[in-house]
């Protein structure tokens, strides 16, 4: 549904960019998910084919949402798995070239105390000079772009509304989406969903990756190698060890 609404090739985009951090060394860990989160491991594994020693390519770790014994898609089910809470971080995969955690996954987590917690442990996982990459949605994404507005749109076989409530007080922005696809009948199913993230401030992840251990820190807006500006929707980190 999302990939009918947006519109993009995403999958290809996800394949290409795995397999080249594989190719060059790092590991790469993902969801489980259809689409990009398949995609992505299916690159680093391509990176390994005809490689003379895999111990020279990066390695591709899944996190899985809907546990071990209800494992989705059941395509994905001879790949080797981990199920973690995010905020509980704990395994013993350690000395890690490269973190990775995209699609403002961060957001998620709306406590101060439990997304330092997760920066900790990246820090604790990483090799020396290893890299951290994230990207959040933005505060001014959250607070204004999604704030309390309503977004829809009616197309032939999908449809969606999208229903925002912030909290400026306690900068989390709720969400009720509904998404209405037809079937091969004709008639059109209702999946629902609903979203409660937390809108920071780049000074505030800062603070938190600093206190997590983290020195050399970058941010960069809306998929640019520029700094992030005031009306940035996307911000991304680039920490290292």
């Amino acid at each position: 549904v999302i990939k009918q609404v947006l519109g993009a090739n995403l999958e290809k985009t996800a394949y290409k960019f795995a397999k080249e951090l594989a190719e060059n060394n790092f590991n790469i860990i993902s969801g489980l998910a259809k689409g990009i989160d398949t995609y992505a491991h299916l690159g680093a594994i391509q990176a390994q084919i005809g490689q003379k020693s895999i111990h020279k390519i990066g390695k591709t770790i899944a996190i899985m949402g809907s546990g071990f014994n209800n494992i989705y898609p059941k395509e994905n089910i001879e790949l080797v798995l981990l199920e973690q809470d995010i905020t509980e971080l704990d395994f013993d995969v350690t000395n890690l070239d490269c973190i990775l955690c995209g699609c403002d996954g961060f957001n998620y987590i709306t406590y101060d105390e439990d997304l330092e917690g997760v920066f900790t442990k990246c820090h604790e996982l990483l090799k020396e000079n290893g890299i951290f990459i994230f990207d959040i949605s933005s505060y001014y994404k959250l607070s204004t772009v999604l704030g309390n507005n309503m977004y829809g749109e009616n197309r032939e076989n999908v449809a969606y509304m999208w229903q925002n409530y912030f909290d400026d007080y306690e900068n989390l922005v709720e969400m009720d989406l509904a998404f209405f696809v037809k079937g091969e009948d004709g008639r059109f199913d209702k999946f629902e969903e609903n979203h409660l993230q937390r809108a920071y401030k780049n000074e505030e992840i800062i603070e938190l990756l600093k206190n997590a251990g983290f020195d050399y820190i970058k941010t960069y807006g809306d998929f640019k190698l520029e700094a992030p500006k005031q009306d940035s929707e996307r911000v991304f980190f680039v920490c290292k060890k």
